[in-house]
């Protein structure tokens, strides 16, 4: 560390040859060799472990909030596959017909159904209904 003499300063011995030292060497010794073993928290490492776990916060923070949405958008389209599939499991039951005089089939036996997109576009697709199995 230090050394003898700035022990001896340091515990007020007079006779120390520390004393003969000027105060800018005294504070460099200080500075340098003494002041790690003495400080307990070194705050500009404290504050710098601070706004890395800050920065981690708030980038797993906006990974949840990707992820719920996304969780979101896929539990939506679970429910418009199950709403397609009950439709089409009606559509099986009656063979295509609405009522007594209407179907809901085309000309090669397709049902149509149509939704809107993510990008707010309107879709159209044609299931075949013979393809189609209930279990």
């Amino acid at each position: 560390m230090a050394g003898k003499d700035y022990a001896e300063w340091f515990l007020g011995h007079s006779k120390s040859p520390y004393y003969t030292k000027k105060e800018p060497e005294r504070r460099e010794i200080y500075a340098t060799k003494c002041m790690k073993y003495l400080t307990f928290l070194d705050y500009s490492l404290l504050e710098a472990a601070g706004h890395s776990t800050e920065a981690r916060l708030q980038e797993k923070t906006k990974e949840i909030q990707a992820l719920k949405e996304q969780m979101a958008r896929m539990e939506e389209s679970q429910l418009k596959i199950t709403e397609l599939l009950e439709m089409m499991k009606i559509a099986k039951l009656s063979d295509g017909k609405v009522g007594n005089d209407r179907t809901m089939l085309d000309e090669e036996r397709r049902v149509t159904i149509g939704y809107v997109d993510d990008n707010n576009q309107s879709v159209e697709m044609k299931v075949p209904l013979d393809g189609f199995e209930i279990d």
